[in-house]
């Protein structure tokens, strides 16, 4: 498929912490984070997500990451016992991450994605290009 024809995203929730989208071409859900979220905004964004997710049919996420800041470790297990669990049962198969290059940043991500029963049958790649993230998704 050439970037010509890619569907145009359709923006579903946006606030100061995250912008949530879907595009039709990857059938996937982008959030892309920027700053800090408390415990109440990132469970709460994590949810519209999975509202996202689910509104859609969507099969994938790309999850933008590149300007988040640490999560703290009751949101991580929150995370994994809480949302995971819901966002498998609604057909969750591939998450592509874009990641900085701060460390914290990156360990927060590999610690949440590690944490996942054996990743529960969900492909998960990491790059550092949000182009490269979508081709993934596209099959490209």
């Amino acid at each position: 498929m050439s970037s010509n024809t890619i569907a145009e995203p359709i923006t579903f929730f946006e606030d100061k912490v995250i912008s949530i989208k879907y595009h039709p071409d990857s059938n996937c859900i982008e959030n892309t984070w920027n700053g800090f979220a408390n415990s109440d905004t990132y469970r709460a964004n994590m949810n519209k997500i999975l509202e996202a997710f689910k509104k859609h049919k969507a099969d994938s996420i790309m999850g933008d990451v590149v300007n988040m800041k640490v999560v703290s470790v009751a949101d991580q297990k929150w995370t994994n016992e809480v949302w995971q669990p819901e966002i498998l049962k609604a057909g969750f198969k591939r998450n592509a991450i874009v990641v900085s290059g701060d460390i914290f940043n990156k360990i927060t991500v590999e610690k949440i994605v590690n944490s996942t029963d054996n990743n529960a049958g969900v492909e998960y790649k990491y790059f550092s290009q949000r182009e490269k993230a979508f081709a993934w998704l596209r099959g490209e």
